[in-house]
């Protein structure tokens, strides 16, 4: 058997959560629609949890790293913001993390499905409390290590909530080439929970 394509597996995943539904799709419909063996499927993605985890981790590690590099004396919450527009940044021009359309289609996913934005801010906040302490050499239970996560989880469920607007839903289509929402998505809601500018 050849290797698996995981990223145009991941690509028919998200497609067929889009358009039937997070829950109602199951590993054999995506084994299907992606020409694959089930139980080969299943050894590399053993639930729909999977998929998503798979593009999240990715963009995860790819702020992590750009963290990493910044200036130690900056702010938390203003240093995950710069990381997080640093990334997008790169995937809208086509040399981030992850393509630009499974980016995309996975932000359409966290939208639409409520259960999907709550599993990858569960995870968002366990990565990012372990991460920032490493970072910044103290303990996860550190208030300014704990006040940056809740801060940033703040901002982001703002930036998801805000996409609820776009009416993704009923014009998928036309969401998926608007790119220039995006960062302004995130700038907006950063200012509205923070109080502080992009640049503060």
């Amino acid at each position: 058997m050849t290797e698996l394509d995981h990223g145009a597996i991941v690509d028919t995943a998200l497609e067929l959560f889009v358009s039937q539904g997070y829950a109602a799709t199951t590993l054999a419909d995506i084994a299907s629609a992606s020409g694959v063996e089930p139980d080969a499927l299943r050894a590399v993605f053993p639930n729909n949890e999977s998929f998503v985890f798979a593009v999240v981790d990715d963009m995860f590690t790819a702020v992590f790293d750009d963290l990493a590099s910044a200036p130690p004396t900056r702010d938390l919450v203003q240093l995950l913001r710069d990381a997080h527009q640093a990334v997008l940044s790169r995937t809208i021009a086509g040399d981030g993390p992850v393509p630009l359309y499974r980016m995309q289609q996975m932000g359409i996913v966290a939208i639409k499905y409520p259960v999907v934005a709550q599993m990858i801010s569960a995870r968002r906040k366990k990565m990012l409390l372990t991460t920032l302490a490493q970072l910044r050499g103290f303990g996860e239970d550190d208030p300014e290590v704990k006040k940056a996560v809740t801060v940033w989880s703040a901002v982001v469920a703002a930036t998801y909530a805000a996409g609820i607007d776009d009416d993704i839903g009923a014009t998928p289509q036309v969401e998926l080439i608007r790119t220039d929402r995006m960062g302004g998505r995130l700038d907006r809601t950063f200012t509205q929970v923070t109080g502080k500018g992009t640049s503060d």
